[in-house]
């Protein structure tokens, strides 16, 4: 296989490969964007709970002195005292520093009024510490609180069926490690309501916990290292793509003999006066013809054979033919990407400088000096090829007055005038017949004339 055969293989792997390269980079893009939760530094936990102990007189009823909670029942004609404890305890999976508040208050109420008995503030702070307990401890007096409670019921003239003493533990603070923190809340209670025949406990424990991260906005890293290669790959395979795509579309465009398909009809009535020759002739002077039907007038005119040099070897891309006479080769080149010069556009204003609407007609213009030798005159043993002196005669008169066109002293606007003129001559000489040639350059001449001296300085 070729290389040149192999680019499209190689499009379609580069097509390939930047999908590849957009598909990573919105994966890396998607993943800066939502990082991963840095590694937790430790993980902590708070549990507040209650319970109590019931002091109780010697009775037929229970056979004990002595009832633990949290859940038992008591009957206050038996019970004396009650010995309530609230319990918070922290612990860590790593040692921290704790620094924490509790504030324990124990409260009388009814539906219609409410008492504080009792409160006290605790502060606990500890360094590097992995486990923290925190105990509030209440004793409360049954027939005190029965008698607090008439004596109030006496005074407000109301006499309520039940009351309730309520002991609540309110512990906040904060756990601390790595220079981040977290907060700790724990509100455990316990409420013990009386009634004339029972005293019925009822309470909630409560729970905190959490884990310590490092703060991942405390610090910018920069977009990460898959991100920036991501990015870096992705421009590499658009560049490559578009390069190679470039590149083949160039390749494929290009003339060459193996694209010239339409040489085989062109040729084939000629075969016989085609000679293959190893290289391009080495001659001092190369006039290039426009179209394959000149060439073979020429080599009609001449007598000679038409060449064509080994494919590869020759000068111009596409393939090229010879015509050799002496020191001159006409050229013509099949496949070539333009004329051998290239047009210029028409301009409507320059006028028509063919001559052919002259009413003298052609024929009876003079040859200016110096001009070639007539085409249909060309002396004996000496035949010159139509059309073909004629052209480079004017093209050296047209190249003369352009030198002209510079060295005078024109405005840009003259100047550009006059170069459409030289243009437009061009164009009426390539396509005339050579005894038409005189007559346009004469006309040429006489308007150039005009611009110049109209341009003069007065």
């Amino acid at each position: 296989m070729k290389p040149i055969q192999l680019l499209p293989l190689l499009v379609i792997a580069l097509v390939l490969a930047t999908a590849w390269a957009g598909y990573n980079l919105a994966h890396q893009a998607s993943a800066a964007s939502s990082p991963p939760p840095p590694a937790p530094v430790l993980a902590y936990d708070g549990l507040g709970s209650y319970d109590y102990v019931a002091t109780l007189t010697p009775n037929n009823l229970t056979n004990s002195t002595v009832v633990a909670g949290p859940n038992s029942t008591l009957f206050p004609s038996i019970t004396r005292w009650v010995n309530i404890s609230l319990i918070d305890s922290l612990s860590m999976t790593a040692p921290a520093s704790v620094d924490l508040t509790d504030r324990c208050t124990t409260t009388l109420s009814t539906a219609l009024w409410s008492k504080p008995l009792a409160q006290q503030v605790q502060q606990n702070r500890t360094l590097g510490t992995t486990q923290v307990v925190q105990v509030d401890r209440y004793d409360l007096n049954v027939s005190w609180v029965e008698n607090l409670t008439q004596s109030i019921d006496r005074q407000l003239g109301y006499s309520p069926a039940q009351f309730t003493v309520t002991v609540a533990a309110n512990l906040t603070g904060s756990v601390s490690a790595a220079n981040e923190s977290a907060p700790v809340d724990l509100h455990p209670f316990l409420n013990l309501t009386f009634s004339s025949s029972y005293i019925v406990p009822s309470g909630e424990s409560a729970s905190s916990g959490g884990t310590l991260r490092p703060n991942a906005g405390s610090a910018d890293p920069g977009p990460s290292a898959g991100l920036i290669d991501a990015v870096a790959y992705l421009l590499a395979a658009v560049a490559a793509l578009v390069v190679s795509v470039l590149y083949w579309n160039r390749v494929r465009r290009r003339p060459g003999p193996s694209s010239a398909r339409d040489l085989g009809p062109l040729i084939e009535p000629f075969e016989e006066i085609i000679a293959e020759v190893e290289s391009p002739p080495e001659v001092p002077t190369t006039m290039a013809v426009r179209s394959w039907e000149d060439l073979v007038k020429v080599a009609d005119t001449l007598g000679r054979p038409i060449l064509r040099p080994a494919v590869g070897r020759a000068r111009e891309p596409g393939v090229v033919f010879y015509v050799v006479d002496g020191t001159v080769a006409y050229e013509y080149c099949h496949g070539r990407s333009g004329p051998p010069s290239a047009e210029p556009e028409e301009d409507p204003s320059a006028g028509d400088l063919d001559g052919r609407d002259s009413p003298e007609g052609v024929s009876d213009v003079p040859t200016p000096s110096g001009t070639p030798r007539s085409v249909t005159d060309p002396g004996p043993g000496n035949p010159v090829p139509e059309g073909v002196e004629w052209m480079a005669w004017a093209s050296e008169q047209l190249r003369a007055d352009i030198g002209r066109i510079h060295a005078a002293p024109l405005s840009p606007p003259d100047r550009d005038r006059a170069l459409d003129l030289v243009r437009t001559t061009a164009r009426a000489v390539r396509s005339a017949r050579p005894a038409e040639i005189p007559t346009i350059l004469d006309r040429f001449h006489r308007r150039l004339e005009d611009l110049l001296r109209a341009a003069e300085p007065r």
